[in-house]
């Protein structure tokens, strides 16, 4: 028996570990986005090492994420929530200090002194330390779900920023190529104007729109540098930072798009958020059971000594016992009964609000699919055409310069616009990995 309880003690005492739990966690983040990247808490020079190598290269988006899962420091933060849940279940796994009294007694007359001792332990805590470290166990698997949960949404915030930095190079360089057709027709507006061949109000509708490009190129470059800024953040980029170097284009369409039923099975099996939704469940159930034991009184064991001058010292056993007159712990079991049926309730409402999440997020993604191919297909392919025909009688001199310069800003629109699609496609895709809990590739 006192090994036993010698043996509680010493592994009740056994230190934090700061590595306990992340290697669960990073099983999550691979099932949730396909990344097999090393999870700690302290990064090594040799982390260090592949940041910088992954930094001098062309930056790709899978670079970007594993950058991010080593070295944004939000995710350092989340990762301390796992040493918090982890001192808990130490605690949870510890008995009650003893307590020690001792009482000496004088006798008026002066004929000496009476002493107690005794040594006291509750009884109850013993006997309900297997629960309490099980409970404390099923709240520190909660704590990894959430913990994976979180890392997936900074995984989601990076590759969004990097699809709209990938998108914002590409439009401002469009928008660059505007710029330059605007130069152009004032210039020829100018001189046109010098020569009389055309009145103010031309001169000055081409240097409105002159104007108009050379601002909208601002603010591109305005918004570019904020795109950059932002996935430096998200990248745990610290200073001021060089340009990234990242992939110029966005990527072309997958060839397909997962089925919609088969996405939905896989996020009710797959989603973080659910799983420790229903591990919250788990935790009420034990913590209910808990409470119901713990409405029996508390017991408290002791070991007495008592010594006088005039008598021969006495020792024997003494127990304390709590009378459950008014708190039988009727309120802590309603409480907990409450909360046991809102979560039940809770797990239905998500599982309904996935469903709906993922409709919606899946048809938004096959509406800007189906865009992408018509740009691509159709629209880009007859701009292509009208300018090369404008152009064939632009050189026959049967079409104006301005008509020519009018065609290829709407080829440029076009494509701007096919950009535009194509970002929030990825975007959406994106979100779609989000809200599944899992990489598409395999779905």
């Amino acid at each position: 028996m006192y090994a036993q309880l010698f043996l509680i003690l010493l592994l009740g005492c056994t230190p934090v570990s700061e590595k306990m739990g992340l290697s669960e966690v990073q099983e999550f983040i691979r099932k949730g986005s396909s990344q097999a990247v090393p999870i700690t808490s302290v990064l090594s020079q040799e982390m260090i090492a592949k940041i910088d190598s992954l930094l001098l290269g062309k930056l790709t988006l899978d670079a970007a994420v594993q950058i991010a899962l080593l070295n944004n420091p939000s995710i350092q933060v989340i990762y301390k929530d796992l040493d918090i849940a982890y001192a808990d279940v130490i605690q949870a796994g510890m008995l009650e200090n003893p307590t020690l009294n001792a009482t000496v007694l004088y006798s008026e007359e002066g004929t000496g002194q009476h002493t107690e001792f005794s040594i006291e332990q509750n009884v109850l805590d013993i006997l309900l330390l297997p629960l309490r470290k099980k409970l404390a166990r099923e709240e520190y698997n909660q704590v990894k779900l959430q913990v994976g949960d979180a890392v997936l949404e900074i995984i989601n915030e990076t590759k969004t920023a990097f699809f709209i930095l990938q998108a914002n190079q590409q439009l401002t360089a469009l928008q660059k190529d505007v710029l330059r057709a605007a130069e152009a027709a004032e210039e020829l507006a100018a001189r046109q104007f010098e020569a009389g061949n055309i009145n103010t109000l031309d001169l000055a509708s081409h240097q409105v729109a002159l104007h108009d490009a050379k601002l909208e190129w601002m603010r591109n470059e305005a918004e570019l540098f904020s795109n950059q800024e932002n996935l430096h953040r998200l990248m745990g980029l610290t200073g001021a930072n060089p340009k990234l170097n990242i992939e110029a284009d966005l990527s072309k369409l997958p060839l397909s798009d997962p089925d919609l039923s088969d996405v939905i099975r896989t996020a009710l099996a797959q989603r973080l958020d659910l799983a420790a939704a229903r591990q919250e469940l788990v935790i009420f159930k034990k913590a209910l059971f808990l409470a119901r034991t713990e409405a029996v009184p508390d017991i408290s064991g002791s070991m007495v000594k008592e010594s006088s001058p005039d008598e021969n010292p006495h020792v024997g056993p003494g127990i304390e016992l709590d009378i459950p007159l008014f708190d039988r712990g009727q309120a802590n079991v309603a409480r907990l009964k409450a909360q046991l049926s809102q979560s039940k309730k809770q797990i239905e409402v998500l599982k309904q609000d996935i469903r709906s999440e993922i409709r919606i997020i899946h048809n938004q993604m096959d509406t800007k699919r189906k865009a992408v191919e018509y740009y691509r297909d159709i629209i880009i392919p007859v701009h292509e055409d009208v300018v090369q025909a404008s152009q064939l009688e632009y050189n026959f001199m049967l079409l104006g310069a301005y008509t020519l310069l009018q065609v290829k800003q709407d080829e440029i629109n076009a494509r701007r616009n096919y950009i535009l699609t194509l970002r929030d496609y990825w975007i959406l895709r994106t979100e779609l990995e989000r809200a599944v809990g899992a990489g598409l590739i395999n779905i």
